[in-house]
């Protein structure tokens, strides 16, 4: 390898190196979110249900693929059910 090509060589990883320091943290910025949390009585008296819209603050559609129906989680992330009484 001549030093003309080794000179290339090394400038050409120099720049893609610097590349890298600048591009790997851009990319790595946080979302901005926005929570929206609403009560809304449930059937049963004296019961409130607690609804939370979170989302990405740049967020204007909404697709009903991504919403999230019914009793699917509980606070705790899990579904839980009363015992059965046999």
């Amino acid at each position: 390898m001549g030093m003309f090509d080794r000179s290339v060589t090394i400038t050409v990883l120099v720049v893609a190196m610097l590349t890298l320091l600048v591009a790997v943290p851009l990319a790595a910025q946080p979302v901005k979110l926005v929570a929206e949390s609403y009560q809304v009585p449930a059937r049963d008296p004296g019961i409130q249900l607690r609804v939370r819209n979170k989302r990405p603050a740049g967020m204007t559609q909404f697709s009903a693929e991504k919403t999230l129906n019914g009793p699917t989680r509980t606070s705790t992330g899990l579904h839980h059910e009363a015992p059965s009484r046999a």
